[in-house]
């Protein structure tokens, strides 16, 4: 009997964030994971590098900051 395929997840990453911000203004922004796929995912990380000068004020869920990487 031939040996049944398995099918992986399949996932993408959208950033929704407002067309611009003010200089100084705080920008609040989502990172939207989806698994588009037929089977289930755990354990999905996710980098996010941030742009020059910009401070991280807060994540949900907390996010485990590295240097400009979160």
């Amino acid at each position: 009997a031939p040996m049944a395929s398995r099918q992986a997840p399949s996932l993408s990453v959208e950033v929704v964030a407002p067309e611009s911000s003010g200089v100084g203004q705080p920008l609040t922004y989502e990172l939207v994971v989806r698994n588009t796929g037929p089977s289930g995912v755990s354990g999905v990380r996710v980098d996010n590098d941030l742009p020059p000068r910009a401070a991280l004020t807060a994540t949900d869920p907390p996010a485990d900051v590295q240097g400009e990487r979160a």
